[in-house]
């Protein structure tokens, strides 16, 4: 029934300004790809990775990611700094 976007939109691994970049591997852009996915029949849906690996962007805004036993920007093993989406 869906389709996930994932890897479209995004521009590295940094600050919200290249999540709203459309990259190359898709000309059509955002409304060319939910297009060709609703022609097909079906929904367009999209992944959403909400960590971090960009260093100064985490240090230069600490209260929005997941605090640590310390109380600063936990790095988890795998997902880097994650942000707090509560």
């Amino acid at each position: 029934r869906y389709v996930q976007i994932d890897d479209a939109f995004q521009s590295g691994d940094g600050p919200p300004e290249g999540w709203l970049k459309w990259n190359d591997k898709f000309p059509s852009g955002m409304s060319g790809e939910v297009a060709m996915i609703q022609e097909a029949g079906f929904e367009p849906s999209i992944w959403l990775g909400t960590y971090f690996r960009d260093r100064s962007f985490v240090d230069a805004h600490p209260e929005d990611f997941m605090p640590g036993p310390d109380g600063r920007p936990w790095k988890g093993p795998w997902v880097d700094y994650q942000l707090d989406v509560t």
